[in-house]
């Protein structure tokens, strides 16, 4: 296992196509399946589902291995910026997804913020509906989401983990949704930056317990508007 074949690999789903992967890692397109195949054939299992041309969807062996490869890469990259006495912070590529007037507020505030931590990260930002964000983190082609209420309602995939976010405004919570697993060094990066806030209990509201085939994170909500303010 090179990591060449690696930081192939690591391109071709963050860009979702073998070519820009190809332009990314400065190698032709036929080089980059090549390394693919060598690395499938290593691991001894199949990285990608190819039962959709041009899909690029991970397996779950495919997880694991993206999670890790993206922190090597990002090691890779720490190593060689303080060798050469930079201080570039992490790279890659970010898209996230938000619903409704308020997290489309919330949601580039966040990034505003990540980004003068991280500049060389390529940020993206999308809006649709709950659900669609839901099918699009479960598929990949986003890699997190802020969603304006409870998801009960849009039973996330099995795939998709939910953290409550609160503000000071009284009876306000967002949701953040990450992929359960196969998160990039990048995504974790950006966990961490919203995480870091002060944890406050949520206020106590009377909801219906999820449904057994709704999966829903225990982790403690975090107080957002602080984490602006002292971050800023």
């Amino acid at each position: 296992m090179e990591l060449m074949q690696l930081e192939m690999f690591v391109a071709v789903i963050e860009e979702r196509s073998v070519q820009k992967a190809a332009d990314r890692v400065s190698r032709t397109q036929p080089a980059v399946s090549i390394a693919l195949r060598k690395l499938e054939d290593h691991v001894g299992t199949p990285l990608l589902d190819r039962s959709r041309r041009r899909d690029y969807r991970l397996t779950q062996a495919g997880e694991v291995l993206y999670e890790f490869a993206s922190d090597v890469i990002a090691m890779r990259n720490q190593v060689l910026s303080r060798l050469r006495g930079e201080q570039t912070g992490c790279t890659g590529r970010l898209s996230i997804g938000a619903s409704g007037p308020a997290t489309l507020q919330l949601a580039p505030q966040l990034v505003t913020k990540f980004s003068k931590r991280h500049p060389l990260v390529r940020v993206e930002i999308t809006s649709d509906q709950p659900e669609n964000l839901l099918a699009d983190l479960a598929n990949r082609k986003i890699d997190a989401a802020f969603l304006p209420a409870h998801p009960i309602a849009y039973r996330p995939n099995a795939r998709v983990v939910l953290t409550a976010l609160t503000t000071f405004k009284p009876n306000e919570t967002f949701w953040l949704a990450l992929p359960r697993t196969g998160r990039s060094h990048t995504l974790k990066m950006f966990q961490d930056m919203v995480s870091s806030g002060s944890t406050v209990p949520v206020q106590a509201r009377h909801r219906r317990r999820p449904k057994k085939h709704v999966v829903c994170a225990s982790t403690p909500p975090v107080k957002l508007a602080r984490l602006l303010e002292t971050s800023s």
